[in-house]
C-alpha cells in the first residue's frame, strides 16, 4: 500500500507540474525530500532489514507531507486509490 500511496503521489506532482504552477522547482524539491523520507521505510519493509519507523509514524509522515505541500484536494486519490487496489 505504501509504494502505491508514494506511486499516486508521484501522478499529483506530475499533473501539478504539468499545470504551469509557478513554484515549480520547490514544489519538485519538496516532493524529493518527501520520498527520501519514506521510501527507506518502504524498502525496509521489503527487504526486511534495517531499522525502520513503526507503521503509523511512517502513515503520519505521509498525511503530514500532504498537509505540508497543501495536497488536502487530491487526498482522495492518494489514499483511496492505494486502498482500493489492495483488494
Amino acid at each position: 500500500m505504501l509504494l502505491r500511496v508514494c506511486f499516486n503521489l508521484t501522478i499529483v506532482t506530475r499533473d501539478i507540474l504539468a499545470s504551469g504552477s509557478q513554484n515549480k522547482v520547490e514544489y519538485a524539491s519538496n516532493m524529493s525530500e518527501m520520498h527520501h523520507k519514506i521510501f527507506p521505510g518502504i524498502i525496509s519493509r521489503l527487504t526486511q532489514t534495517g531499522s525502520r519507523y513503526p507503521d503509523d509514524v511512517l502513515v503520519g509522515m505521509l498525511h503530514g507531507f500532504i498537509i505540508q505541500f497543501n495536497l488536502e484536494p487530491h487526498g482522495h486519490f492518494i489514499w483511496d486509490d492505494a486502498l482500493r487496489k489492495l483488494k
